[in-house]
């Protein structure tokens, strides 16, 4: 009777954890327009509503925060790193933070599904517009690979 009531535990558990996402998308550049990469990736960028900014390293391009979520006592703000990779992959980075009222920020370690369909939805569009397509995340594809 015991396991019974841990292993219900368990289940009533694993059905109230958030549904979480990596901290990254991936693109993949199908028809190379002979642009540079940045500047498609940075028309994109402006397309979606996103403001860029300096990155801290050259091979980057990044993003001045935008709040996605209000909770009261905090606010979840999101920052985008968008990275051109080997060849024809471009990796988008997803920073999610709690700035609370009192104006402390703190890193949050994963993405809620629903924040990250926010962020990526309109982004994927002006990116698929500059010729990057959406290949999603890891799992995404390891799943799409053990259905065929």
């Amino acid at each position: 009777m015991r396991y019974l009531l841990t292993l219900l535990a368990l289940v009533i558990l694993a059905g109230c954890a958030p549904s979480l996402s990596p901290l990254y998308r991936d693109f993949e550049d199908d028809t190379p327009t002979g642009d540079d990469v940045f500047a498609r990736i940075d028309r994109a960028l402006g397309e979606a509503g996103w403001t860029t900014v300096p990155a801290v390293t050259a091979n980057a391009i990044a993003t001045e925060p935008r709040s996605f979520r209000s909770w009261g006592l905090y606010s979840v703000e999101i920052e985008l790193e968008v990275v051109p990779m080997a060849g024809d992959h471009v990796r988008v980075f997803v920073n999610p933070y709690r700035k609370f009222f009192q104006g402390t920020r703190r890193k949050v370690p994963y993405v809620r599904k629903g924040w990250a369909r926010a962020v990526v939805g309109d982004l994927s569009d002006a990116l698929e517009a500059e010729g990057l397509t959406y290949m999603g995340t890891a799992q995404q594809r390891d799943r799409l690979a053990g259905a065929r």
